[in-house]
């Protein structure tokens, strides 16, 4: 009971810590996204396939990085940790499998699960992360575990417009299916990156890497780590790095 109120202790910190060091950065979010207008975003709803207009997306994507400048995410974070008593940080096993593919490139002190999520999670059968909680409502494999991550960091490094993008990629066509191993040589080819994918595409980039390099089968290639491996090293490279191409 002690080690698990200071664990939320600790968490209510490090949140209310990043509120204010990430102010700068997020200030800048919200700069950039004014000066960069409506004729990037075009090109971005397009390059991803989002259904949604570039006029709609902007504010969207406004609302969200108004919310992050207001520490909505770490207020609401809080506030859930503490309501919900059964969430709780990583632990050290699962920290080291996180960080076997995802570098140092995550602040994992402040990553929390909660495994008896019931409203959404056990109503749907569905797992989602809110900011830097993934919730669920039972035990879940390793490889959704890595999935689910990569919206963490979507968060951390993008802010909460990772929300939005990733509830409309769901809607596209192709949805979670980033078109396989010929879709990323050919984005390695011609110097893309994660950025050319969209938020489920990128998070499945990584769930197929890690299930690669385990033995698993893949969603949405071949289950040949010698021909794949290197083609998604170049990504996970980036993804370690902290940002996108």
């Amino acid at each position: 009971m002690t080690k698990h109120i200071a664990a939320k202790i600790e968490g209510t910190a490090v949140r209310a810590i990043d509120a204010v060091r990430l102010l700068p950065r997020r200030l800048w979010r919200l700069f950039v996204h004014f000066a960069g207008g409506i004729k990037g975003l075009l090109g971005s709803a397009k390059k991803t396939g989002l259904p949604v207009s570039p006029y709609s997306l902007w504010w969207l994507e406004f609302t969200f990085y108004l919310l992050d400048l207001l520490a909505v995410p770490e207020i609401y974070e809080t506030l859930m940790d503490w309501s919900k008593w059964k969430t709780r940080p990583l632990t050290g096993e699962e920290e080291q499998l996180a960080r076997s593919v995802y570098g140092k490139s995550i602040n994992y002190k402040r990553v929390r699960i909660d495994e008896s999520a019931k409203i959404v999670c056990r109503a749907h059968h569905i797992y989602y992360v809110s900011f830097f909680t993934i919730n669920a409502w039972k035990p879940f494999r390793p490889d959704i575990f890595i999935h689910e991550m990569m919206h963490v960091w979507q968060f951390q490094h993008l802010g909460g417009i990772y929300i939005p993008h990733a509830l409309l990629a769901q809607k596209t066509l192709l949805g979670y299916n980033y078109g396989g191993l010929a879709a990323l040589e050919a984005c390695k080819k011609k110097g893309g990156g994660f950025a050319d994918f969209n938020m489920e595409q990128q998070a499945d980039i990584v769930t197929d890497y890690f299930c690669l390099r385990e033995g698993l089968m893949p969603n949405w290639c071949p289950p040949d780590a010698g021909l794949a491996m290197p083609v998604f090293g170049y990504f996970i490279e980036e993804l370690r790095d902290g940002f996108l191409r």
